[in-house]
């Protein structure tokens, strides 16, 4: 028996690429689960203890465990092996994908406060006689009512700035118990469910022992968040927990102050629109078992929940759910492991399901409750398509749907215009040489950007000012080329005064709360038009929204990518059910070139599942999910010659590693070359057999981690493996 294998040692996961952990000699006291300080290398890091038994290596090289941080695990076991197993899924580091499940915080400090600081100006007291900018910002953000330090510092307000308010006498502030829980309380009546509702709800009543996952697939406006919060009742009364995803932060408001009004218990949010503390102590309370509900993103599907029964994903089809960077793993899927391995239902929720979820519920493996009808009544919005080849039309928004809008409007009824692009404009050109704004670390245009006159590239959001004259023939004639939200904002202020006009999308809704505040005139029933992208496209109640005005339905349909007529339709669908939800009527105006395309017959019978047929069809015969598996495999260098020295034997592995199961095609250029500074390749693995694909997968791993030649590759690219990729570009 050798020394190693009689010193007994802890494994301590660190946030390390490819790496399972490491050992180190215990302290004593230590637990699975649970943070520990190490040593390593120079400094110290947090890491998370995960294991014991016999030292891997030589005893004389190891070293003590340092300190402990908690006292009991953060991660318990069910945790543990939800975390293990999506390590392996997407072949990524056991360490990285346990710190990608940390919040923030606690992968960097050893606690959290459990106070906050709320910062506020003292009533009658002199003001600065010639403040500085900041300090004008802060005086302003104060006037509208206190806040604490790190919603100051999400506006740029510095501990200096603060410190020196409080000691000129104009500012106070006070420590308060931070909490991160949010009491809901029933004030609303449930309302009576139509037929179709209650069968979805008796379905899902009757299961709730074992693995029941159910897609609920509702037509916009048919009440599926009602059959969410009944699912939810029951499960509070049980003393359970339930954890809701939903795809993005601005449904979020919307969806809380509905469970706030409904439920009874404790609520806690995850988001990214939270800081980084908040969302710490929320997560920390869910652990502890202090939460009922949990609603968040993606990356709330790992937050330990001691009591979970039920786990709904909201949205399901969303491309939201998937991460893009690091460990590019899906909300959907993960939820369906984890509700799974711990053996509760899980409810998938959509109008517009994705096709890998449809063909599990049409082949008995998912239950599948149709809801079809409105509560309200109403009828399904009316399909009128608008022929830009032969319609007038001024900024791609023709003549007569201003004329429609302005009517609507007339009618104290609302208008939603959706254009899927913001800014100004996609790009600015020279119209004496031909000059276009292009990025200069991507292959992309810069977007304008009018209200901050800057050139943005919305790829590596790289800012350029805009230049007051061509850089290449020194002409004064640049114009803006193509709209987006900025631009069609003005276009429609000009048109409808006095109508309001409110433009929702990620440029003006960046400051927290600013979304609600914007969608004020909107609750209060005012006729006004909305303009944004597809945040506004899925989840909002807008009662008073009658018709939807969908300006550039082409763009969203013709792509290199295989699933872009699968996005598009959902998309349409999607946006086209905020109209006539109530009793109204609703009307969706689609603008196209192209308004004899096979795909808009199917919108105007408002069938999604000839939508779904089409793609199943249109599908099959390739072998594309969900009829086959894919993963993508890239490689990027700031370097092209590094990409083309390493082709000829990532092209040789791929040859002999393809199979009658696996195509290992490529590798060829990313379909954008060149993204924020980095040339691209990549290289798509198709596969008959997930089995083997994981299979061919471990292999590629291997070839990177063991091999000479793969880890000189490795130091001279950077590389990484995608499963189930939403995206090819």
């Amino acid at each position: 028996m050798t020394q190693s294998s009689r010193t007994s040692a802890v494994q301590v996961l660190l946030p390390i690429p490819f790496k399972d952990g490491f050992d180190y000699l215990p302290s004593g006291g230590e637990v699975r689960g649970a943070r520990v300080l190490v040593p390593f290398g120079k400094s110290h890091r947090i890491g998370v203890v995960w294991g014991s038994g016999p030292a891997t290596c030589d005893p004389e090289h190891l070293r003590p465990v340092a300190r402990r941080l908690d006292a009991s695990p953060l991660f318990a076991e069910e945790d543990r092996r939800l975390l293990a197993t999506v390590a392996r899924y997407y072949h990524r580091g056991l360490g990285e994908t346990v710190f990608t499940a940390l919040p923030a915080v606690l992968r960097k400090k050893s606690d959290v406060a459990a106070r906050i600081t709320r910062w506020s100006l003292i009533p009658g007291a002199s003001l600065p006689e010639r403040p500085g900018t900041r300090q004008r910002l802060l005086i302003a953000l104060l006037s509208e009512g206190s806040k604490t330090s790190a919603e100051l510092k999400e506006e740029g307000i510095s501990g200096d700035v603060l410190r020196r308010g409080e000691a000129q006498g104009w500012l106070t502030r006070e420590a308060e118990q931070a909490s991160p829980l949010r009491r809901c309380t029933p004030t609303t009546t449930p309302p009576v469910l139509t037929d179709e509702q209650q069968a979805a709800w008796k379905t899902l009543e009757s299961n709730t022992n074992g693995f029941q996952p159910s897609l609920l697939f509702g037509d916009t406006g048919s009440g599926k968040t009602e059959i969410y919060m009944r699912a939810m009742e029951a499960v509070l009364n049980r003393g359970g927990q339930v954890l809701l995803l939903v795809p993005e932060i601005g449904l979020t408001p919307q969806m809380l102050r509905r469970l706030q009004n409904r439920l009874d218990g404790r609520l806690a949010v995850l988001h990214s629109g939270l800081t980084d503390h908040e969302r710490a102590l929320a997560w920390l309370a869910a652990a502890r078992g202090e939460a009922d509900v949990v609603v968040g993103t993606r990356s709330a599907v790992f937050v330990p929940l001691p009591r979970l029964q039920l786990i709904i994903v909201d949205e399901e089809h969303d491309a939201s759910y998937k991460q893009q960077d690091g460990i590019r793993y899906h909300g959907r899927d993960v939820a369906l492991i984890r509700a799974k391995q711990r053996q509760i239902p899980i409810v998938l929720g959509s109008a517009t399901p994705s096709l890998e979820t449809w063909i599990q519920a049409v082949e008995g493996r998912y239950h599948l409750l149709r809801l079809k009808q409105r509560p309200t009544g109403a009828p399904p919005p009316r399909w009128i398509f608008v022929d830009l080849r032969t319609t007038p039309h001024r900024r791609r928004l023709a003549l007569p749907v201003i004329d429609v809008v302005r009517q609507t409007l007339e009618r104290d009824e609302q208008v939603l215009v959706f254009l899927n692009r913001r800014g100004y404009a996609p790009a600015v050109m020279c119209t004496a040489c031909g000059w276009l704004a292009n990025c200069d670390r991507c292959d992309a245009r810069m977007t304008l950007h009018q209200g901050q006159h800057r050139l943005i590239c919305h790829h590596c959001d790289k800012h350029s000012r805009l230049p007051e004259a061509c850089p290449s023939c020194g002409s004064l004639m640049l114009e803006p080329v193509g709209e987006g939200t900025e631009q069609m904002e003005q276009v429609l202020a000009e048109q409808l005064q006095p109508y309001p006009v409110v433009r929702i999308d990620r440029d003006s809704t960046r400051r927290k709360g600013s979304m609600e505040k914007a969608l004020e005139p909107v609750r209060q029933g005012r006729p006004v038009v909305l303009v944004g992208t597809q945040m506004l496209a899925k989840g909002h109640h807008f009662p008073k929204v009658t018709l939807v005005v969908i300006v550039d339905a082409d763009g969203m349909l013709f792509s290199a990518d295989f699933r872009a007529p699968e996005r598009g339709m959902q998309q349409l669908i999607q946006v086209a059910g905020r109209a006539g939800r109530e009793m109204s009527a609703g009307r969706v105006l689609v603008q196209s070139f192209h308004t004899d395309h096979p795909w808009f017959s199917l919108l105007s019978d408002l069938h999604y599942e000839q939508v779904l047929a089409a793609l199943m069809e249109e599908r099959r015969p390739l072998g594309w999910p969900p009829f086959g598996h894919l993963a993508l495999l890239r490689w990027e260098s700031p370097k092209l010659e590094s990409l083309q020295r390493c082709s000829s034997p990532l092209r040789r592995c791929a040859e002999a590693w393809s199979s009658d199961k696996v195509q290992c095609l490529g590798p060829v250029p990313s379909p954008m070359h060149k993204r924020q500074g980095r040339f691209r390749q990549q290289m798509l693995l198709v596969a008959s057999d997930r089995k083997a694909l994981h299979h061919c997968l471990d292999r590629w791993v291997d070839y990177f981690l063991n091999h000479e030649e793969g880890r000189t590759i490795a130091r001279q690219l950077r590389w990484s493996i995608d499963v189930d990729p939403q995206e090819m570009s």
